[in-house]
């Protein structure tokens, strides 16, 4: 099942609300960030899914790999690299998971010509 835009902005308001559950109550964060408490608490005890925890792994792999480039390998090569480990990959994800590595960030941090990164 594809995730569709509305969940994984839903799944982000959740995680801001459960961050911030000690400073304002949950309920009013919920009606402010218009979803449900009851969406919130399910969220809450659900396990993380295959797929999120396959993110996190490939997301370690990348930034080694990133590092033992010193910062230099791009998406490309990184997919390169992965694919001589036997993993194969899609770029489109590979280059996902490298911008979810610098939150806020909405253009990739390995564009050419970009050293202010």
């Amino acid at each position: 099942m594809v995730c569709q835009q509305g969940q994984r902005h839903r799944q982000d308001i959740y995680a801001l609300i459960q961050a911030n559950q000690a400073v304002l109550p949950v309920r009013a964060m919920c009606q402010r960030l218009n979803v449900s408490s009851s969406g919130y608490y399910a969220w809450c005890g659900r396990p993380p899914s295959q797929r999120s925890l396959d993110n996190r792994v490939m997301t370690e792999r990348i930034r080694q790999i990133h590092q033992m480039s010193d910062c230099t390998y791009g998406r490309d090569r990184i997919q390169a690299e992965l694919r001589e480990r036997g993993l194969q990959v899609n770029h489109k994800r590979i280059e996902r998971l490298m911008l979810g590595m610098y939150p806020g960030r909405q253009s990739s941090p390995w564009r050419r010509g970009d050293h202010a990164a």
